[in-house]
């Protein structure tokens, strides 16, 4: 997983949770961020297929900067019977800092 100030970059894994069928696609879920207890919605740009998703504050309602979200998934078989949810990923949008400045000596303090 990786985050920026407006994205997340997430890597879902193979389950074998089939309920003895292939696996036909997946679902990804978020909850509204902010405080861990509110409800899933599922992700409706993710395709189901793909084993990575950029989640996007424009098209994902996810922001500010900051926020933290709660995201999970699971699978869904060729006979339509799902899989138990993945456990929760928590992760907040946010940019890495810049590096801090260079020490500065101050000769008045120095002793």
């Amino acid at each position: 997983m990786s985050a920026t100030a407006t994205s997340v970059n997430v890597k879902l894994f193979f389950t074998d949770d089939d309920n003895g069928s292939r696996i036909a696609l997946y679902e990804l879920w978020i909850d509204q961020g902010n405080d861990l207890s509110s409800n899933f919605r599922k992700v409706t740009t993710y395709d189901g297929i793909a084993l990575t998703h950029t989640l996007t504050a424009a098209n994902d309602n996810i922001s500010p900067p900051g926020a933290i979200f709660r995201m999970k998934y699971r699978a869904k078989n060729v006979d339509g019977q799902f899989s138990e949810f993945s456990k929760e990923l928590i992760f907040a949008l946010g940019s890495v800092p810049s590096a801090p400045n260079a020490p500065q000596k101050n000769d008045e303090l120095s002793g």
